[in-house]
This record gives C-alpha cells, structure tokens and sequence, in this order.
C-alpha cells in the first residue's frame, strides 16, 4: 500500500500507476471511509497496518462487503465533544 502512495502528491516525478495500482489505491481510500463506522474494516486495517496479520485479510468477504457498503453513519460535521469538553479547550 504504501509503495503507491508518493506518486499521488502534486509535483511527484515518476510513472503514474497502473490500472491495478489505481483500483488498489481506490479500494484502499474506500476501507479508510468504511472503517469510521464499520469496526470490522478498522480491525483489519489495524491489524494489516501493524503486522499483527496478512494483508489478504482485507480481501475477506465481510471487509469487502463492508468496503463496498460504505460507512453507515453520515460524517460527522463538528467533533463530537462534550459541552464540558468544548470548555476545557477554550
């Protein structure tokens, strides 16, 4: 994953990716989006992201059904603090 991350910044020098490299990018991007709700996909991000399992586990049929459903819950618009929270910062 990391590997075809550079050639995305503006100014990067080098070929752009290939088709794969490209549905592997966009596959990626869309199991970020899964993971804010779906605890399934931020399982296997972590686990694949620290090691802790195989990178194929974010191939299994539940994590792709998920990816490909999307997050469940709309983005939240402001952070979700308390009002006591909110105080403390200011």
């Amino acid at each position: 994953m990391a590997t075809n991350q550079d050639i995305l910044y503006p100014g990067a020098i080098g070929k752009p990716l290939p088709l794969t490299g490209r549905l592997l990018q966009r596959y990626v991007d869309r199991l970020a989006l899964a993971a804010t709700s779906e605890p399934v996909v931020a399982l296997a991000l972590l686990d694949a992201f620290t090691l802790s399992k195989p990178m194929t586990d974010l191939a299994r049929p539940g994590v792709v059904l998920a990816a490909l459903r999307g997050p469940r819950r709309p983005a939240v618009a402001e952070p979700p603090l308390t009002t006591d929270e909110l105080k403390r910062l200011s």
